[in-house]
């Protein structure tokens, strides 16, 4: 089987990927992330809390929508914040790539989806790969127009 070229890429179905496996498999097969006492990962999650609300008036002007969020009436809406360990990570990152993608929409709009096993482990793989590398990130498909995740 050959590539795809680019430019009939658009015709692509979908990825046939089950999304909410391979978040779940990915928080599994994730190494587990730093310990330390309880008082001293509540002052990490704060820490956390606090990088992001500082983070996101950077991250608008590097990305330059500060126009298009004025435009939309939400440049003052702030964004939820969830400090989440990296099976929570990657579990979210899962449910992010499942909005952004979606499933498969037949002819008459019901939304199936083609899951071999084979795709989902390579993404969970890839996904267990990640969430011990990403600090924070933005979920535009989050609850209430965005959610930080980190």
């Amino acid at each position: 089987m050959s590539p795809t070229p680019a430019h009939d890429r658009a015709a692509v179905p979908g990825l046939d990927v089950d999304w909410d496996a391979a978040g779940r498999w990915a928080g599994r097969l994730v190494a587990p992330g730093p310990t330390g006492s309880r008082d001293e990962l509540l002052h990490v999650v704060d820490d956390l809390r606090d990088a992001a609300e500082r983070a996101r008036p950077l991250a608008v002007r590097a990305s330059r929508l500060g126009p298009s969020l004025t435009l939309a009436g939400t440049q003052d809406v702030a964004a939820q914040v969830l400090v989440v360990d990296r099976p929570g990570w990657a579990r979210a990152a899962g449910q992010s790539f499942a909005a952004l993608v979606g499933g498969l929409a037949s002819d008459d709009g019901a939304t199936h989806r083609l899951v071999p096993s084979g795709a989902t482990a390579q993404t969970a793989s890839l996904l267990g790969l990640l969430a011990g590398r990403v600090l924070g990130q933005f979920d535009p498909f989050g609850p209430d127009g965005g959610t930080a995740v980190g």
